[in-house]
């Protein structure tokens, strides 16, 4: 029996363990027009296990593995998402973000991230299924321009 609002079966849990999902390259989990905005240094330096895809009414949780030093350049998405520090450290826009460090971030809002010197790990939390990406001075979801 569904709920009203949708999201899942009255009764139906839907638990993940991360040891049944291997970590992967964002160029297997992303789209393939999300991941040519993806500058390489990023795509290489990181690792994401899906650990709850979403969709249009199911919410999307992602573990995002980032390398030491390496640098999400300033971008943003179309929806808000919650991002917790699990492990390392990371930086959000000059802000240091030890373990246990969360930020919302309203859908739009530019940001960048950078991995500590011994890297860092967080979950990415969004209302829904999610992968726009608009680097700085794009709008959310739009197509970079072709020069």
């Amino acid at each position: 029996m569904a709920r009203a609002n949708g999201w899942c079966d009255v009764g139906v849990i839907n638990f993940f363990e991360a040891d049944a999902a291997p970590m992967q390259s964002p160029r297997e989990v992303y789209p393939p027009d999300t991941a040519r905005k993806v500058a390489d240094e990023e795509l290489d330096g990181t690792s994401i296990r899906v650990h709850h895809a979403g969709s249009e009414r199911q919410p999307q949780l992602l573990e995002i593995s980032v390398q030491a030093g390496v640098e999400l350049a300033n971008h943003s998405h179309q929806i808000d998402e919650i991002i917790v520090v699990t492990g390392g450290e990371l930086s959000l826009d000059g802000r240091p973000c030890p373990v246990g460090t969360s930020a919302m971030i309203p859908a739009g809002t530019p940001y960048a991230i950078v991995a500590g010197p011994e890297g860092g790990r967080f979950l990415n939390f969004r209302p829904r299924i999610d992968f726009t990406y608009a680097a700085h001075g794009e709008a959310a979801g739009s197509s970079p321009d072709p020069e």
